[in-house]
């Protein structure tokens, strides 16, 4: 059995005005909807091809946009009266109700609009009463902030610049001001300051004549720099308080007399350090390891003074050339550095005769030629350490060094004979054939008493 499914009514005949994409889809769904009309049936074709015009996309089929002619803007569809016969027919041969069709086409979209990102909110003002749209209702207030530093100012005085003046004040008595009136409040009833002052009072003069020959003393040579320095050290030492007195003094020349003074000490100060190298000399029973142990301190001790004398020793000799000091300038720093040579003479000499002394022991002992190597090595790095330092030899310390090289070649050679011996021992010990002889009792020869065989074994 077959129902009928109710004839939809065609729309009235107008014109349905529309863009140009809309009327394109249209027509293209009235083509199809003739096209599937036209295969059911011959008799209904007549009757229902308005009707399949009619009807829009009654397949879910995907439409077509098809772009009209221009001058094509509107369609117009008329819809004819059909039979009663051609509904029943219709109503036979169709076996299912067809599916709703596609909703209609959209209307065309308008021009287009360029949106931007969203401003950020505004922040309130301070002291506004409109808070922003992010600020959770919190907003500041100009009129708290104002009445804190009015109570701040009530509390520290009048003012800033009041309450700025009350702290100077303050500052003024209880600081500097303050330490020196109690410092005076001492010295007025202290009786050690009014002995330096009457000392003073009494010694004016002497100080006076005293900073005039400071002033015009020109040194000749450092040992009259000595005397002179020495001489006004004891007359300065009879003054009560010499730096109260100078103090008060007021024209003594500071800093030409500290001048004078500090390269006096430097230059006794290099001349000691030269001296305690002369007067250097070995312990009577002392061991040669002893010995050895202290020349390399002693090296190591003046090496480390005079890199620091020689750091500072451009500016010393600026300064002291300023005020007319006769520095003997670097000379007196080489001088050092040569006599530390004696200590290189001492260690190459301690070494040889510890050398020779191993040598005549009897019987030497098991370790004999590296002990000998130690101590000859050594010297060697000593004599490099020390030509480093003095930047050269003098001839003597030369001499020594060459025994000392020459000591430590033969010893080489010796090891090196001796290792060429031993390989060789080796090899003719692996390249000699053994011989194994053997006595065999000989049956037949009674009168050989034996059979000697040689069998050689590689």
């Amino acid at each position: 059995r077959q129902r009928a499914t109710p004839r939809r009514e065609a729309p009235s005949a107008k014109k349905i005005k529309q863009e140009p994409d809309t009327a394109g889809a249209v027509a293209a769904a009235a083509a199809e909807a003739e096209a599937g009309s036209s295969s059911s049936s011959s008799d209904s074709e007549d009757s229902n091809g308005d009707d399949q015009g009619a009807e829009v996309g009654l397949k879910p089929t995907p439409l077509k946009a098809v772009k009209p002619e221009p001058g094509t803007a509107a369609i117009a569809i008329k819809a004819e009266p059909a039979a009663p016969a051609a509904a029943a027919t219709k109503a036979q041969s169709s076996p299912s109700p067809r599916p709703p069709g596609p909703p209609p086409p959209p209307p065309p979209l308008g021009p287009l609009k360029l949106v931007g990102p969203r401003p950020p909110p505004q922040a309130p003002k301070v002291g506004s009463s409109n808070p922003g749209p992010d600020t959770l209702g919190v907003k500041r207030f100009g009129d708290v902030v104002a009445m804190w530093q009015q109570l701040q100012r009530e509390k520290n005085g009048l003012g800033r610049g009041a309450s700025r003046t009350a702290t100077q004040n303050q500052n003024k008595g209880s600081g500097e001001g303050g330490h020196a009136q109690v410092v005076d409040a001492i010295k007025q009833n202290s009786k050690y300051h009014a002995a330096v002052l009457a000392d003073f009072e009494a010694r004016c003069g002497d100080i006076k004549q005293w900073a005039d020959e400071v002033r015009h003393y020109k040194a000749s040579s450092m040992s009259d720099l000595a005397t002179f320095i020495d001489c006004m050290e004891s007359q300065l030492n009879t003054l009560k308080d010499e730096r109260q007195e100078l103090k008060m003094f007021g024209e003594w020349p500071e800093k030409k007399y500290d001048t004078l003074r500090d390269a006096l000490a430097q230059y006794r100060y290099l001349e000691r350090l030269k001296s305690q190298i002369d007067d250097w000399s070995p312990a009577a029973r002392a061991t040669c390891q002893a010995v050895l142990a202290e020349l390399q301190k002693r090296l190591y001790d003046i090496s480390c003074k005079m890199l620091t004398y020689t750091t500072g020793e451009d500016v010393m000799e600026k300064r002291f050339k300023s005020e007319d000091v006769p520095w003997p300038g670097k000379a007196l720093g080489d001088s050092v550095r040569v006599a530390s040579l004696k200590y290189g003479r001492a260690y190459l000499t301690a070494t040889i005769q510890e050398v020779q002394r191993l040598k005549s022991l009897q019987p030497p002992p098991r370790d004999l030629q590296q002990k000998q190597k130690q101590l000859l090595e050594g010297a060697v790095a000593y004599t490099f350490r020390l030509h480093s330092f003095v930047s050269g030899l003098d001839a003597e310390t030369h001499a020594l060094f060459k025994q000392v090289a020459e000591l430590l070649m033969q010893l080489k050679a010796e090891q090196q004979l001796q290792a060429e011996e031993e390989d060789t021992k080796g090899q003719s010990a692996q390249q000699q054939p053994q011989l194994l002889r053997s006595d065999v009792a000989g049956s037949k020869d009674q009168g050989a008493g034996g059979v000697v065989v040689e069998v050689r074994a590689s």
